[in-house]
């Protein structure tokens, strides 16, 4: 397997856990006092704006997800900080979150190397 494959199958992992994360923490773990589904819409729209163009590969999504995905970073920051109950999934969601933005930095970098 080479380095590009690897780490767009790292940022697609991921991906998808921080996905799963996210519903599991709010719909099932901790439910809040606010609906589910706005507390998931507010949470997992911005991440499903990406979705088509992480399982195709698009290195300029790649590149703004890079982005994007410091929302949930701070987001798990806050959380952790604030909600002592919750800090295991916060911690998990930051985790996850950088693991998604150091391998799409590594993805578009390295197919910005990729001989054409």
């Amino acid at each position: 397997m080479n380095k590009l494959m690897l780490v767009r199958w790292l940022t697609l992992s991921g991906y998808a856990l921080l996905l799963l994360l996210l519903i599991m923490w709010y719909g099932v773990w901790s439910p809040s006092s606010l609906p589910l589904a706005l507390v998931l819409s507010i949470l997992l729209t911005p991440l499903l704006f990406a979705l088509v163009g992480m399982l195709k590969g698009n290195v300029y999504t790649h590149a703004w997800m890079s982005m994007l995905i410091l929302f949930y970073f701070v987001h798990g920051i806050g959380e952790a900080w604030t909600t002592p109950e919750d800090r295991i999934y916060a911690i998990a969601e930051i985790i996850l979150s950088l693991l998604i933005y150091v391998g799409s930095m590594a993805y578009v970098k390295l197919s910005s190397a990729k001989p054409q």
